[in-house]
C-alpha cells in the first residue's frame, strides 16, 4: 500500500514539473521588455483640422498604420510621427487608433478629436440701435468657422472669447436687417442682426390693412406711437386706441383679445368697444386676454416698405386669423352683452405710410363701416 502511494506521489510530482516548464516557455515572450515604447504624444484635437506628433523609442525600424481615413500618419524621422486630422463636422467626438510596430513588438496610440459646437449669446439674433456701434457677444466653439456678413454695413469677427459685431450708423429712415453667417465644412448657420430705433424707424403713420370675408383688401389709417403708459396703435377714423405690447428684441407688436379700444356711438347709444380674436377655420371667437395676435416688423427691400404681418402665436387651442372691433352693451364682456362688430379684419398687416409706395398700397380700398350683429 505504501509502495502504491509512493508511486502516485512521484507521478503527480512529474506532471506538476512538466506543466510549470510549459508555462515558462509560453510566458517567456511576455515577460521580456518590449523593444518599443511611447516617449510622448500630442494627439488630442479640437474639431478643426490640425496636426500633432507621437515620439517613440525603438531598437529597430518602425512601421505604422491608422485605423481611420480622417486620421493620417507620416514619419518625420526614425522616432517621430506626424498625425494629421481632418475637420470633424459632426457634433459628436471621435477617436482613431495608430498602431506602431518594431520587429515583433507594437504599441497603440489613441487619437481623440472633439465634435463641433458653436455657442454664442447672439444665437437668437441681435438688435442694435441706429447709432454706429461695436458690440461684443460671448462666443465659444471647438472649431474655426468662417464668419461673414450679408450686408455692407455689418461685419463680425472673433476676438478671444467674444464675437465682435460692428455696424455703421443707420441713416436710411427705416429698420434694416442683415445676417452673420457661420460656415464650418458642411455646417452652416446664420443669425439675424436688426438695426433700428423705435421712435425714428417704426413709430408713425400706417395703413392698417386687412382682407374681408370675400378676399378684398381694405385699410384703415393707424398711428403707432409710444407714450408714458406704453405702446398704442391709434385708429383716428374711429377714435380708438389699441393698447399693444412691443418686444424690442424681436421687434414684434402684440394685440390681446379683450382690450378696451374706446367708446363708439351708434344710433345715439354709446357702446364700449373691445378687441375680439377669432379662428375662421374653427368657427370660434374669444375676448380672453390670454389670447394674442402678433406682428413682426421687417423692411421689404423689393417693395421698399416697412411691413408687419399678424399671425397666430399659439396662445389658443385654435389658430387665430382675424381681429374684430366689437361693441358690447357694457364693460362686462360676455355673450349676453355682445352687440355687434364694426369691422372684421382677416389676415391684417401694418404697412408704414411714409415709406415708398409698394404694390399693396395701390390696391387698398376704403372700408365702409357698419355694425354686423
Amino acid at each position: 500500500m505504501k509502495k502504491i502511494f509512493s508511486l502516485i506521489c512521484m507521478a503527480t510530482f512529474a506532471l506538476s514539473f512538466v506543466a510549470c516548464s510549459d508555462d515558462d516557455e509560453v510566458g517567456a515572450e511576455y515577460n521580456r521588455a518590449s523593444t518599443i515604447s511611447v516617449v510622448k504624444s500630442d494627439v488630442l484635437f479640437s474639431a478643426s483640422a490640425g496636426t500633432g506628433t507621437v515620439v517613440v523609442r525603438a531598437q529597430g525600424p518602425i512601421s505604422f498604420e491608422s485605423s481611420s481615413e480622417w486620421c493620417k500618419t507620416t514619419a518625420l524621422n526614425d522616432s517621430t510621427l506626424q498625425v494629421s486630422v481632418d475637420d470633424n463636422e459632426n457634433n459628436s467626438g471621435r477617436s482613431s487608433q495608430i498602431t506602431i510596430k518594431s520587429g515583433v513588438d507594437s504599441v497603440n496610440v489613441t487619437v481623440q478629436q472633439q465634435g463641433f459646437y458653436l455657442q454664442s449669446d447672439m444665437s437668437t439674433g441681435a438688435v442694435l440701435g441706429d447709432e454706429a456701434c461695436r458690440e461684443a457677444y460671448a462666443f465659444s466653439t471647438s472649431g474655426t468657422p468662417t464668419i461673414a456678413s450679408t450686408a455692407d454695413w455689418l461685419s463680425a469677427s472673433v476676438e478671444g472669447d467674444s464675437l465682435v459685431v460692428t455696424a455703421t450708423g443707420n441713416e436710411t429712415g427705416h429698420m434694416r436687417q442683415g445676417y452673420i453667417k457661420y460656415t464650418f465644412g458642411s455646417y452652416k448657420d446664420s443669425v439675424q442682426v436688426t438695426q433700428y430705433d423705435f421712435d425714428k424707424d417704426l413709430a408713425g403713420n400706417y395703413y392698417f390693412a386687412y382682407y374681408n370675408a370675400s378676399g378684398q383688401l381694405y385699410a384703415l389709417m393707424g398711428v403707432l406711437q409710444q407714450s408714458e403708459d406704453g405702446y398704442v396703435l391709434s385708429i383716428p377714423q374711429l377714435g380708438f386706441n389699441i393698447p399693444v405690447a412691443f418686444d424690442a428684441i424681436n421687434h414684434q407688436l402684440t394685440i390681446s383679445a379683450g382690450s378696451y379700444l374706446g367708446d363708439y356711438t351708434y344710433s345715439g347709444t354709446v357702446y364700449p368697444t373691445y378687441t375680439i380674436l377669432g379662428s375662421s377655420e374653427a368657427g370660434y371667437l374669444t375676448w380672453s386676454k390670454s389670447v394674442k395676435y402678433a406682428a413682426t416688423f421687417e423692411y421689404d427691400e423689393e417693395e421698399g416698405v416697412t411691413i408687419a404681418e399678424f399671425g397666430d402665436v399659439g396662445s389658443w387651442q385654435y389658430v387665430v386669423d382675424y381681429l374684430q372691433f366689437y361693441l358690447f352693451k357694457s364693460n362686462t364682456l360676455n355673450s349676453a352683452n355682445r352687440f355687434g362688430s364694426i369691422v372684421t379684419m382677416y389676415e391684417p398687416f401694418l404697412q408704414k405710410m411714409d415709406d415708398s409706395a409698394g404694390a399693396r398700397k395701390r390696391s387698398f380700398n376704403a372700408p365702409k363701416l357698419s355694425i354686423l350683429k
